[in-house]
């Protein structure tokens, strides 16, 4: 036996919510498409603010326009959540 530290075998995960690094977990459902259906996005990030110039630079390189107006949404606060991001009901 060695007087190394044993590392754990078991190493729990981060608190409820929170991804390593602090980041989080934020969607939008409603950000401009090509076509007139729904659309969703998933987008991790250390702020709502950083989330958002995200998800605007990955619209622009899909071609849609970051400009219009959509609304971002935090997942994950604590609570163990699932979230239908499109049903298809138009």
């Amino acid at each position: 036996m060695t007087d190394e530290k044993r590392q754990p075998f078991y190493t729990p995960p981060p608190a409820p919510g929170i991804l390593p690094d602090g980041k989080r977990v934020f969607v939008s459902t409603d950000h401009a498409s090509h076509w007139p259906v729904g659309c969703a996005s998933v987008v991790v990030a250390l702020s709502e603010e950083q989330a958002r110039g995200l998800l605007d630079a990955e619209l622009r390189a899909h071609g849609l326009n970051p400009n219009e107006p959509y609304t971002l949404k935090e997942i994950g606060q604590g609570e163990p959540v699932a979230i239908v991001l499109c049903d298809g009901q138009y």
